[in-house]
């Protein structure tokens, strides 16, 4: 066996006994093609992560990663409890080896690059971020400060932190767990494990349907992929070998890669679709040797080498990405794309042989004072980095850090944040006064987040026009029709909240004029459900229609109709680019883009309101943001967007002192 590779990963493979102060060690057979197979777990998260096309699925990559963790670590909880030698410090002592150094080694490198590319907020993110991510209960910060897939989340620089938090809070409640039931004996604990393993794949079906995020994030939903290895070492616990097949590995390698390439973001996940994933690495696990068609394709060099540093490189990449797009602008190139990989294998080869190495191949600690020694040194570091990351978050993102032009900074930050119209409140049902300028209403604002920052463009247009806003996130103004985002659920509410709308206009005399607006995009060729819940279709012809239906219903009640259209965009996070190049220096030239670059979303949300405004009175934001060939991005060095397609409060403000459309049909 190379014994760069057996030392590598002396954590997974080999247990310390300290009976008898050390003089006695037991090995657990090194397997190459496990470490083969975390190279199949790490590669797809990076090509995915980074955008390289057609790994629209690499995100299964963590699910992997989870299986092998839970069928390594029972299996050497096993064999020492058989043994009757099982140690919960000595755990503990070989996972703080195993784990903390190279992640502490990662957090504190962002701590210092954060400190002056981060504007305030985003710094101040970053601190509660690295906090939680070093106690590992990141999973639970960003279950409440992010989503997963979205864009925000790409400028995270310890997003990635929230699967090493599932498997911690896993590793906490597992041995436990087993020094409570062993005394029942060995069938009896597989038996519970299997009834866990079911007991969560249920919750996490259930999760997806009604709890998307914390389904995502949560242990009680995630345990089962774990427990999936769990259960392979149950199963291989008495064998001498593994049972040679090729026939089941070769079907568990289809399963993955399949599962790579045909899921994307859109797919429930976690949910029954990651039994896809995880079955077919527990059948690698179980019947992949090194002498296998598959075992053979896992264990040559560079796949065993990919995944001795795959720990390290899951945890630098991510960093390594956030970065670069909090600092630079434009979409990566593909030659970009290859150099980020190289560099994160690169630094991960780096924290592998000088930081992950000569912790976990040291001497194995032979007494209770060396093991607290170690638990002491690593609480000390912790307390330290995590003291800094408070320093962050309780100091607001240092305002007044002089090492950057920081005023800028929380300026441009100012005008680029969240576009809510007249206020916050108005992400729902509202009819308080921050809703309304007006206790009679003439004026009415309906429809999702692309109505929502037409309030300060309503109120720029007139000063003194009395106005209510009802808009809702992801919830356009139709009636008995709304796409399943987040699920149906959600869908169902978006329709209630319509229905609510109409109810209103048709209770409220003084309302004179409607405006509607949506991103429409977000609608284009998705699942959707009707009124009494049926699924309908939601093409482009369809989606036109229903806007058409709700004008024509807003016209019966005797009320006027004005849409008014999604602003234009390339698909850049064009907010970003200008604060970018106000901040960093750059051509704010550079941010604005040609019509005939429209993105594909654009282009079918157009498509959609040519539709809509042959029949309905419709205001054209392309018309006064863009000339004949160019859209701008900033007047006078401020944003107009706030993203990839909001207006900024700024924004709304231009357009509405702009527009004589939209000041006619208000007055």
């Amino acid at each position: 066996m190379d014994r760069l590779s057996k030392d590598a990963d002396f954590f997974f493979y080999t247990s310390g006994n300290n009976k008898n102060n050390d003089t006695k060690h037991m090995s657990i057979k090194y397997r190459p093609e496990i470490d083969g197979l975390r190279a199949l777990a790490v590669l797809p998260v990076l090509l995915y992560h980074i955008g390289f096309a057609g790994f629209s699925g690499g995100f299964i990559g963590v699910d992997i990663f989870f299986v092998i963790s839970g069928y390594l670590i029972t299996a050497i909880i096993l064999r020492e409890k058989v043994e009757d030698d099982f140690s919960i410090g000595r755990f503990y002592e070989r996972r703080a080896r195993r784990i903390l150094p190279a992640l502490l080694a990662m957090i504190f490198a962002c701590l210092c690059v954060s400190y002056f590319w981060m504007a305030p907020s985003q710094l101040k993110e970053f601190g509660g971020s690295s906090i939680s991510a070093i106690f590992f209960v990141s999973n639970l910060f960003f279950m409440k400060h992010s989503t997963y897939f979205d864009a925000a989340s790409e400028e995270m620089p310890l997003l990635h932190t929230w699967s090493l938090a599932v498997e911690e809070q896993y590793y906490i409640i597992f041995p436990i767990f087993i020094l409570l039931t062993w005394r029942f004996g060995f069938k009896a604990v597989f038996s519970l494990v299997i009834m866990s393993f079911l007991l969560s794949l249920g919750l996490s079906e259930y999760g997806w349907r009604n709890h998307n995020t914390a389904n995502f994030f949560l242990i009680p939903f995630r345990a089962w992929e774990i427990l999936a290895g769990s259960i392979c070492a149950f199963m291989m616990f008495k064998r001498s070998e593994v049972k040679h097949q090729q026939v089941l590995p070769l079907l568990g390698l289809a399963m993955i890669l399949a599962s790579v390439f045909l899921y994307d973001k859109h797919t429930p996940f976690p949910s029954s679709y990651t039994l896809l994933p995880v079955v077919g690495t527990t059948l690698i696990i179980l019947f992949c040797s090194a002498s296998s068609l598959v075992g053979k394709l896992l264990t040559i060099k560079p796949m065993v080498f990919i995944g001795l540093i795959s720990y390290s490189a899951y945890l630098w990449h991510q960093p390594l990405l956030a970065f670069y797009r909090i600092r630079f602008d434009g979409d990566f190139s593909l030659l970009l794309k290859v150099i980020i990989l190289l560099i994160s294998f690169g630094v991960a080869y780096l924290s592998w042989r000088y930081i992950e190495t000569p912790f976990r191949t040291k001497a194995p600690v032979a007494t209770p004072k060396q093991r607290s020694r170690v638990f002491w040194t690593s609480s000390a570091a912790m307390s330290v980095l995590a003291a800094a990351g408070l320093a962050l978050f309780l100091n607001n993102g240092f305002t007044e850090r002089q090492s950057v032009n920081n005023q800028k900074m929380a300026t441009l930050e100012h005008q680029v944040r969240n576009n809510y119209g007249l206020s916050p409140d108005c992400q729902s049902f509202n009819l308080s006064d921050n809703c309304k300028t007006n206790n009679n209403p003439e004026i009415l604002l309906w429809g999702d987040s692309f109505a929502m920052h037409l309030g300060g463009a309503l109120v720029s247009a007139d000063k003194n026009i009395k106005l209510i806003q009802l808009t809702q996130n992801s919830c356009p103004p139709l009636i008995d029709f709304s796409i399943m985002r987040p699920n149906k659920k959600g869908a169902e509410n978006c329709i209630t909240f319509n229905h609510d709308v109409m109810e209103f206009i048709a209770s409220t005399p003084s309302i004179k004029k409607v405006i509607i607006s949506s991103q429409i995009a977000y609608l284009v060729d998705q699942k959707a459900i009707g009124n009494n819940g049926e699924l309908v279709s939601a093409s482009k012809d369809e989606i036109s229609q229903k806007f058409l239906n709700t004008a024509s219903k807003v016209n019966e009640l005797g009320r006027e109709v004005l849409f008014v259209s999604p602003t234009p965009a390339d698909g850049r996070d064009l907010g970003k680019c200008v604060f970018r190049k106000n901040m960093f220096g750059g051509d704010l030239e550079d941010c604005s883009f040609l019509r005939s670059n429209y993105s594909d979303d654009a282009r079918q949300a157009f498509q959609v309101t040519d539709n809509i405004k042959k029949h309905v009175n419709t205001l054209l934001l392309s018309e006064l943001i863009c000339d004949d060939n160019d859209c701008a991005t900033s007047l006078n060095r401020i944003p107009i967007y706030r993203d990839k397609g909001h207006l900024s409060y700024d924004g709304a403000k231009i357009i509405g002192a702009k527009s004589k459309q939209l000041k006619a049909f208000i007055n």
